[in-house]
């Protein structure tokens, strides 16, 4: 495995120069989940760099968005890990910027998040492809809309899953590098309130504050966080009222919520809808709806074994790896939430996803890469030695 390893580390270190090339290319499209047509060009390129390593690719259609790739190789007899990646943005076509390297940093619209992730796992194939062969089988799946949720993709999960035995999530890893192994489930709730209009200075008693009764209701549901656990809500959005001189006959807010266990999403939620009967203004007509999208990412049986392979692959590398949470969501929520031991973050190193200041850490760029090829390597072997079931 040492050698193997060696092998691994000399063609990725060789191809670095070509890997950066193409994740310009790609960073380059303009590829938000509203524009179909960029989209598809960055799996076009993707389908360019898989094919010739023995996968069956399948261009997978969505009637809004650009079609999802699925790319398969079997080895017969070996287990299937499932990889999965994105590869929309959430930049809006016309407000991009050129991919740029600066220092020990990229930066470019989307590099972290998460194109250079979806290279990690092309040139970690291609590296095994040259060092020896892909030692296991392989399913790959990249959506096109995950920055919205995953709204058509997450339909194909009971497919993608049959014959997986586990599955990994190219997203980035924290800015600390940490790999996530648990992540937040997400919420969104709706709070609308409705009140009656009045003349600011012409009795305004006759009308009803709905913007009163919202002021109200966001602290209310502000107070449901619980620091100690993990637990956020946070009003992003709001807007009420049509007029500064005319009483607020209307307010709507939009609450993200955030937590790491089901006995907080149930708390929340219970919280939440007991909000509907808070009145603090009289009159006022309160509406709650919404709840949690995403369940939370946590650890299935059979996922330390990824961790086992993982950190293995580190030490033969002598790569410092961590594991931890994380407080975004991902796909990988949805894996968990399927019952697919699940490893996620295994992307390069960077910060600051959907700001004008996005970047990419480049030496993760090919460290990840090596990592994910040898985590191959170790997964192989713990398979023949038997070392894969709990």
């Amino acid at each position: 495995m040492e050698t193997r390893a060696a092998q691994i580390r000399q063609f990725v270190n060789q191809r670095n120069p070509e890997a950066l090339d193409l994740l310009k290319r790609i960073v380059e499209i303009e590829s938000p989940t509203s524009h179909p047509d960029g989209v598809n060009q960055v799996g076009e390129e993707l389908v360019d760099r898989i094919t010739p390593l023995g996968f069956e690719v399948q261009r997978v259609p969505s009637s809004i968005y650009g079609d999802h790739i699925l790319s398969e190789i079997t080895i017969s007899g070996t287990p299937r890990i499932l990889f999965y990646g994105h590869m929309d943005t959430v930049y809006p076509v016309g407000s991009s910027w050129p991919f740029r390297i600066q220092g020990k940093r990229a930066y470019g619209p989307g590099v972290i998040d998460m194109k250079s992730g979806l290279l990690t796992l092309i040139f970690a194939l291609e590296a095994l492809k040259e060092t020896g062969g892909i030692p296991l089988s392989v399913r790959a799946f990249f959506n096109s809309d995950e920055e919205p949720g995953s709204p058509d993709s997450k339909a194909h999960i009971p497919d993608l899953i049959k014959g997986t035995d586990y599955a990994c999530v190219m997203e980035p890893a924290e800015p600390d590098g940490i790999i996530i192994n648990r992540r937040k489930g997400i919420g969104r709730y709706f709070l609308t309130v409705r009140g009656k209009a009045a003349h600011s200075g012409q009795q305004p008693e006759s009308g009803i504050n709905a913007n009163r009764e919202m002021a109200h209701l966001i602290i209310a549901a502000e107070n449901l966080t619980d620091n100690e656990v993990g637990t956020t809500i946070i009003a992003g959005k709001f807007h009420g009222g049509t007029a500064s001189h005319i009483v607020s006959d209307y307010a709507h807010a939009e609450i993200d919520a955030r937590a790491w266990d089901k006995e907080e999403l149930e708390r929340i939620e219970k919280g939440m809808f007991a909000l509907e009967k808070s009145n603090r203004v009289i009159g006022t007509k309160i509406e709650v709806s919404g709840g949690f999208h995403r369940a939370p990412m946590f650890q299935l049986p059979g996922a330390h074994i990824l961790q086992e392979a993982l950190a293995i692959a580190g030490e033969i590398n002598h790569f410092d790896i961590k594991f931890g949470g994380s407080g975004a969501a991902s796909d990988g929520n949805n894996l968990v939430a399927a019952g697919v031991p699940t490893i996620d973050g295994l992307g390069p190193v960077g910060g600051r996803a959907h700001s004008g200041d996005e970047y990419m850490e480049v030496q993760s760029f090919s460290e990840r890469t090596i990592l994910l090829a040898t985590f191959l390597v170790v997964m192989a072997e713990k398979w023949e030695r038997g070392q894969l079931s709990d």
